[in-house]
């Protein structure tokens, strides 16, 4: 799929969607670079050797700690049980941190990042610098990516199926996500 430069400029929300199911590792959602031209490109990932999805958002990863986390010792979060999960990558609008805040530099540029599982955060992580517009564009996969052998990285093609992949202009609000779960 090809993102026509401009659509997601940097700065303004975005959202993307999809359900999966699969008993392997593999990249849900990728640009296929990460030398893009610009804009917020995003990527969903179950990395080598875990059973827990990934994401990132420009240089912004999320859950990355599932590699040493509760996931890789136990089945909490585990996607590659060959059931039918939910993936949502959210970005809010930028905005400008307001005075007197403790969790970001006032007056510094600010976007929050969040990755849900089946309706359920897994992530939220800020993002503190403004992308550039995309002139250009970019170019989205569904089931490939880059095959890096590399945990926080897309790995490769994905080996189930993929369904019901949405881009969205906006950042879905939780109560959204929830909805579109059930």
């Amino acid at each position: 799929i090809s993102i026509p430069g401009g659509y997601f400029g940097g700065t303004g929300a975005e959202t993307a969607e999809l359900r999966f199911q699969t008993t392997a590792q593999g990249t849900l959602l990728s640009t296929g670079s990460t030398s893009q031209n610009g804009g917020e490109p995003m990527a969903l990932w179950i990395p080598s050797g875990t059973k827990c999805m990934e994401g990132q958002i420009g240089s912004t990863l999320l859950n990355t700690n599932s590699f040493f986390g509760t996931c890789f010792s136990s089945n909490v979060n585990n996607v590659t049980d060959g059931n039918w999960h939910q993936a949502v990558l959210t970005l809010t609008p930028g905005s400008t941190c307001p005075a007197g805040s403790t969790t970001c530099t006032p007056g510094s540029f600010i976007q929050t990042a969040t990755l849900y599982q089946d309706g359920t955060v897994l992530d939220t992580q800020q993002i503190t610098k403004a992308a550039t517009a995309s002139p250009t564009g970019y170019v989205a996969y569904i089931g490939s990516g880059p095959n890096s052998g590399q945990r926080s990285t897309p790995d490769g093609y994905f080996n189930g199926s993929i369904a019901d992949v949405s881009l969205y202009t906006s950042a879905l609000t939780s109560t959204q996500v929830t909805s579109d779960r059930n």
